[in-house]
Formats: C-alpha cells, structure tokens, sequence
C-alpha cells in the first residue's frame, strides 16, 4: 500500500471514529490512535521534504540549530 493510500484510509478511518465517539466514548483510544498515525505520517512527510530541499539547493543547515553550533565551534577553534 502506497504512503498516499494509507493516509487516505486512515483520514476516513478517524471520520468513522468520529461519527462513533459522538454514540460512544469507548471508541476515544481508537480516534487518538488513528490522529497519531496521520501526525507521524505528516511529520516524516515534512522532514523528507526538507530533506530533499535541502540537497537540492545545497544546504548543510537544515536544522535552525546547526548555525549556533557552527558558530560556538569557529568560537572555540579561535580561543585555541
């Protein structure tokens, strides 16, 4: 099954769920469940998207952090 399948299966499995904690709460653990794996699905979709920009234009500082780290590093290769 396809990443794109799965994350459509998964939306309409959470409108089902929906519909049955509006009859019933006991169903809440298998919403949650269901929105967990939508937002991991996403997420790892946002990080290799990323990714792939971030190899296409070159850029070695795709982490907002990598650019405090190579400055405290050229900092510290000064004070040596």
């Amino acid at each position: 099954m396809s990443d794109e399948q799965l994350l459509k299966d998964l939306k309409a499995a959470r409108h089902k769920a929906a519909h049955l904690i509006l009859m019933d709460r006991v169903y809440t653990p298998q919403f949650a469940c269901i929105e967990r794996e939508i937002a991991t699905i996403q997420v790892e979709r946002a990080l290799l998207k990323r990714a792939k920009e971030g190899v296409r234009l070159g850029i070695d500082d795709l982490c907002p952090m990598y650019s405090v780290i190579k400055w405290l590093h050229s900092q510290s290769a000064k004070s040596t």
